[in-house]
């Protein structure tokens, strides 16, 4: 073994140095393996089941999706649909829940409506048909001129009075009157017009149609 020069001068008993061979290299310094929470465990697990229920439940939703009419704007009880009234949707319905199916749509225009439907809302079998008229009463349309009858709309439901007007000179008369029941909402005509369709008794129906036609009838709107 080889000695040092430092050792031959001081005189120090020698010192035996070991030589590596050519080539060897110092081992990689072993690191201890860094434990794993057992919490992050768990989180992981729990997010991989997470997204798998997502994951399923939209494949479910989507496989289960029907078209179904729904309203596209809002409609009122007694009025009449129209083209633009209602639309499609692809939605997943409840068991239970009763819709219109979207290849029926084209033959609810022209029915009327049974029930109030709000924008967005489904459609259900029972909400679009033809109202019925009870027994003993008439349902009659009216086409009055402005001024003949209240500002606004008069919606399904309303209850009203007809009232015949009189000429100046029958002033002293008793004009006729008989109440009766908006069954389809109000609409405006372009010439300032108003078209309604009223129920009412039987025996007057003939009357008030005559006094409309003439121009001889006015409404009034009662509260409540």
């Amino acid at each position: 073994m080889p000695i040092g020069r430092s050792q031959r001068r001081s005189g120090a008993p020698p010192v035996a140095v070991r030589e590596e061979p050519p080539g060897w290299a110092q081992p990689p310094e072993r690191r201890a393996r860094p434990r794993r929470s057992p919490k992050l465990i768990a989180i992981g697990v729990l997010c991989a089941c997470l997204g798998g229920l997502a994951a399923a439940f939209a494949w479910t939703n989507l496989s289960t999706a029907q078209t179904v009419v729904v309203a596209q704007r809002a409609v009122t009880r007694g009025e009449v649909i129209e083209p633009g009234d209602f639309g499609l949707a692809d939605i997943s319905t409840a068991p239970g829940v009763a819709v219109v199916p979207g290849d029926r749509l084209a033959g609810l225009i022209g029915q009327e409506a049974l029930v109030d439907l709000p924008v967005g809302s489904l459609v259900g079998p029972q909400a679009v048909g033809r109202l019925s008229v009870p027994a003993g009463e008439a349902v009659v349309g009216l086409k009055l001129a402005a001024g003949r009858s209240p500002v606004g709309p008069l919606p399904y439901g309303t209850t009203v009075i007809l009232v015949e007007i009189v000429a100046d000179d029958e002033a002293s008369t008793n004009p006729w009157t008989v109440r009766a029941m908006v069954v389809t909402a109000s609409v405006v005509g372009t010439d300032g017009s108003v078209l309604v369709d009223v129920s009412l008794p039987e025996s007057d129906a003939l009357r008030a149609t005559t006094f409309a036609a003439r121009g001889d009838l006015a409404i009034m709107r009662l509260g409540g």
